[in-house]
């Protein structure tokens, strides 16, 4: 991953992917990655090319600078 909080979304990703990985037995989780720099514009078009490919359950972001980007649109997309 690539930005200046770089190794905050490493460690999500990794908690993410082993929670994940735990739990991979009792559930089918698909879990689509993409990294944005930390920079909003990208979080939303990350956002807008995975919503593209098929329908999401769920997005995260790490960051509030990504987040408050992204809210609006996932909300209106009725994306948690």
């Amino acid at each position: 991953l690539t930005g200046p909080v770089a190794p905050y979304g490493l460690a999500a990703k990794n908690g993410l992917l082993m929670a994940v990985e735990k739990e991979a037995a009792s559930s089918l989780v698909e879990v689509l990655l993409e990294d944005d720099g930390f920079v909003p514009s990208r979080t939303v078009s990350a956002y807008r090319k995975l919503l593209a490919s098929g329908p999401l359950d769920v997005v995260m972001t790490t960051g509030s600078t990504p987040s408050l980007a992204l809210a609006p649109i996932a909300a209106k997309d009725q994306v948690p």
